[in-house]
């Protein structure tokens, strides 16, 4: 498989106060990983682990203090704030725990916002937002606003607004973590759809369960990877 991401001892550190007060806080200390492209991965620690750091530095939305990124045969290392909000808004969708949907803006309306900003004629937003929302299984709810979703539909919303670019890379943050265990479960096997149709998928999590879901599960604690391996228990 053609490689996707590569990390070359990426190291993130944050600087609070000034001057002689200042504090430095290292949170990434040499992070070092490569991920295919149609791969399903987990990133999974703990609260304070580092892995949220690494998730904003995997889908631009930071920069490494150190170290090297390699994204799509490009080396995005020193890319300015133009130019990664131009990759990020073109090559990944993000999928997060409370959804970040629009409260009084319709399911169709929330999914073709990214193809607003990039321009796109309002015919050819309305399509494919359509499409987007019949493949995640909601063709009976486009006209629906957020409070009349359940919350596993809400999610969906968000999954399919992810998809309307046509990203390289899904990065997804807890996203089963408002939700109940059928919910749950429904969008668990979304995942593992739209993965063995050949997206690249990383989901960031607290929970070792969770982490059960994906074909590789790296685990991040104290900035540093603790394991990379396989899962044996993965079903495609």
């Amino acid at each position: 498989m053609e490689s996707l991401i590569q990390l070359n001892n990426i190291e993130k550190s944050y600087v609070m106060g000034e001057g002689e007060r200042s504090v430095t806080t290292q949170v990434l200390h040499g992070v070092s990983l490569n991920i295919n492209q149609g791969e399903f991965v987990a990133i999974v620690g703990q609260s304070g682990s580092g892995k949220s750091t690494l998730m904003h530095i995997l889908g631009f939305l930071d920069t490494a203090t150190r170290g090297a990124y390699q994204f799509d045969n490009r080396d995005v290392t020193n890319y300015d704030e133009d130019e990664l909000a131009d990759i990020r808004s073109r090559k990944v969708g993000f999928v997060f725990q409370a959804f970040n949907l629009l409260p009084r803006t319709t399911a169709l309306d929330n999914v073709r916002l990214p193809l607003v900003y990039q321009g796109v004629g309002m015919g050819e937003q309305k399509e494919r937002a359509t499409e987007a929302l019949i493949r995640v299984g909601l063709e009976n709810r486009l006209t629906h606003k957020p409070n009349e979703l359940s919350g596993g539909q809400q999610q969906r919303v968000a999954i399919a607004r992810a998809l309307i670019t046509n990203p390289l890379l899904i990065l997804a943050d807890e996203p089963t973590g408002n939700l109940d265990s059928k919910s749950a479960d429904e969008i668990i096997e979304l995942f593992r759809k739209l993965n063995g149709e050949g997206r690249t998928i990383v989901l960031v999590t607290h929970s070792l369960e969770v982490a059960q879901i994906a074909k590789r599960i790296i685990t991040i604690k104290d900035g540093q990877i603790l394991s990379d391996h396989i899962n044996e228990s993965w079903k495609s």
